[in-house]
Formats: C-alpha cells, structure tokens, sequence
C-alpha cells in the first residue's frame, strides 16, 4: 500500500474528504520526522514507538582493497507493539 492507497482507505472509513485526510497524514509525518530530529521518541500507544538509534563507527572494506570509516550515525527506527504484532503474516 502507498501513501495515496492509504489517503483513499482512510478517507472511505472516516467519511472524510481525502484532501483533509492527505493533510492530517502529512501533518502527522512531518511532527514524527521533527521529533526524531530532535532527538526525541514518539509513542503510540496500542501501535509503537518511533525513535533515534545511534550506530556505532565501523571500518568497511571497499572493492578496491582500502579501508574507510562510516562515522556514528543515527536512524530512525519502528518498533511494533504487541497488539499490532497479531496483524502480521509470517511465512516460514
């Protein structure tokens, strides 16, 4: 599913029009991606948790034989809660 998929999905349940849903959702994605780059974790309770997790430095080896150093970084991250865990499909 897209972000228009989505928008459309929404928009069915919420009886809303999908101009107003489109602006919620990019509303709501832009907070989420101002508060990881404040360094702060966003928490949704029954569905998860969004936060920052610094990587350590690391030496990589490149094709042509030399070594280069990734520096720390930091990712966003997702973790599922529990209750949406039961949504999942896994195949083995």
């Amino acid at each position: 599913m897209n972000k228009m998929e989505l928008v459309m999905r929404v928009a069915e349940k919420t009886a809303m029009p999908q101009k107003d849903v489109k602006r919620c959702l990019d509303g709501i994605l832009a907070t989420i991606g101002d508060e990881l780059k404040g360094g702060r974790e966003i928490v949704l309770p029954d569905f998860g948790k969004f936060m920052c997790v610094r990587t350590a430095a690391r030496k990589v080896r490149l094709p042509n034989g030399r070594w280069m150093v990734i520096p720390v970084t930091e990712r966003p991250r997702f973790k599922a809660f529990t209750n949406i865990r039961h949504y999942s499909v896994k195949y083995f």
